[in-house]
């Protein structure tokens, strides 16, 4: 049985690709199990792996987790960060590690280290602060950003669809997204954000309904993508069937 493929990731690529918007959701069967080349893995892992390409810098915000990014990233995104809000070239940071960072660079550092962590079980400072990375990208880094948000639609909730049934704390999620997204800058930049959720419809519709906000739906999968688990499974179980 061949390797099952999946049309919703070309088309979320020729999305990002080709310019046609900055911001995706990503909805419909995304609790699946998905063929990464060696092993069933779940989506956001799928997402990572695939997106896995020279230039691009892979961000993952999980609800009541942290943002995750590779190790390497990581700092390239601090001195990125520093840089942007000093004022000074990344070049020129590099020079000043070796005598001993002035005290303004160390707290920069110290910020955007306690920004990363703080993103645990805060969700409208981890969007504020993914929303300024972007920014930060756009004047300070050489790679693009690709982040990933699960569980959208309970960071963004539909409620009855207006703002006077929300929270404070929702609103003002809503409230960060939709001026992020509404953004000239980032709409004609290179930096990408994929909302996850399972329906488009339960995330709160000031973000939902943006015209610049397109959406790809994962379908269910076929019968071969079924036939092709089932394969792999017998294959690699501990107790074949």
């Amino acid at each position: 049985m061949s390797a099952p493929t999946y049309a919703f990731f070309s088309r979320l690529a020729r999305v990002f690709n080709a310019g046609q918007s900055r911001c995706v959701i990503l909805h419909g069967n995304i609790y699946d199990l998905f063929w990464d080349g060696s092993a069933y893995v779940p989506l956001i892992h799928f997402l990572q792996q695939k997106v896995a390409v020279p230039g691009i810098i892979r961000l993952v915000y999980e609800l009541n987790g942290p943002i995750r990014v590779d190790e390497a990233d990581y700092e390239k995104l601090r001195n990125a960060w520093v840089s942007w809000k000093t004022g000074m070239s990344v070049d020129l940071l590099n020079l000043r590690d070796l005598k001993r960072r002035e005290n303004n660079l160390q707290q920069r550092s110290d910020e955007y280290d306690s920004l990363m962590r703080g993103a645990i079980g805060n969700a409208t400072q981890a969007l504020e602060f993914l929303r300024q990375l972007t920014i930060c990208s756009r004047t300070t880094l050489n790679e693009n950003l690709m982040i990933i948000i699960e569980a959208a639609d309970m960071l963004l909730p539909a409620g009855r669809g207006d703002i006077a049934h929300l929270n404070d704390a929702q609103l003002r999620r809503v409230s960060i997204v939709s001026d992020w997204f509404g953004d000239p800058n980032f709409i004609t930049g290179s930096d990408s954000v994929c909302l996850v959720a399972e329906s488009r419809s339960q995330i709160h519709p000031r973000i939902a309904r943006l015209p610049q906000v397109l959406a790809v739906e994962v379908p269910s999968p076929t019968k071969e993508s079924r036939l092709h688990f089932i394969e792999h499974f017998q294959a690699t179980a501990d107790r074949p069937a």
